[in-house]
């Protein structure tokens, strides 16, 4: 029932994501992505993709192969907002499994980077996140996502097929 739950979640948001016309100002918030991780001291082991994504691997993966927009995801995340530090939603460290294509855009650009078993940090900021024309009710943590977020997803990708 959970999983469930998580897919249509995600789906949501997919199709959320391809509906906004408005945006934040995105330079702005991959320049405040690229300060916190200077002052983390981690933005010299950061990736940035085309995007604007950041990712930070924190466990390097095993093999060299790398999922694609098809691929079926075994993952475990949690995810917070990048201003506030708030749990918005979270796998609550059981693995769920989701295709890659039915998640949110920086997922999909973010993931390309990772072989089975990476553990990572993605900055994702919003146009490729939940959006910006409006926000997003609270889920099961009780913290809604308010229009124009940066967020970040503690990620572990334990396998693909």
């Amino acid at each position: 029932m959970k999983n469930y739950f998580l897919f249509a979640f995600f789906l949501t948001l997919a199709f959320f994501q391809m509906s906004c016309s408005e945006t934040f100002d995105h330079n702005e918030q991959k320049n405040q992505i690229r300060q916190r991780l200077t002052e983390e001291g981690l933005l010299d082991s950061a990736i940035e993709t085309d995007e604007g994504i950041f990712i930070v691997i924190t466990q390097e993966g095993i093999g060299t192969e790398m999922p694609d927009i098809n691929s079926t995801l075994n993952v475990a995340y949690s995810g917070w907002l990048f201003e506030t530090g708030e749990l918005f939603d979270s796998s609550w460290g059981d693995l769920i499994q989701i295709d890659l294509n039915s998640t949110i855009l920086g997922w999909q650009y973010a993931f390309p980077y990772f072989t089975d078993e990476t553990k990572a940090t993605i900055y994702i900021p919003s146009i490729h996140a939940y959006g910006n024309t409006q926000d997003r009710p609270a889920g099961i943590t009780g913290v809604g996502i308010p229009k124009g977020s940066v967020l970040v997803f503690d990620i572990e990708l334990k396998s693909f097929f």
